[in-house]
């Protein structure tokens, strides 16, 4: 890996998923593990203007757990070298405009 290449992985490994034997598919348990911990986080969390990395294949669920807690979001405008299958969104609570 050269100097300008950047790394990824998960700080708690998935053990359930079927990449180590697990009877879960992989890209299915973590997209319902990001959607559950954004919903999770909204839910109990203060009410203010969020920035997150987002998988363009969650931008429906996204929108509908948004609208259950007053939110809005706008994807950003980002260089073209970044993740192409990922985007970057601030998420606005709807009471701030």
């Amino acid at each position: 890996m050269g100097e300008d290449e950047v790394k990824y992985e998960l700080q708690m490994p998935f053990v359930t998923c079927q990449s180590v034997g697990g009877p879960h598919e992989d890209n299915a348990y973590v997209a319902g593990w990001a959607m559950g911990s954004l919903d999770a986080k909204l839910q109990f969390g203060p009410r203010e203007i969020q920035f997150l990395m987002l998988q363009k294949d969650n931008r429906q669920q996204l929108d509908l757990i948004l609208m259950k807690h007053g939110y809005s979001f706008r994807i950003l405008d980002r260089p073209v070298d970044m993740l192409e299958d990922w985007d970057e969104i601030v998420l606005i609570p709807n009471d701030v405009y």
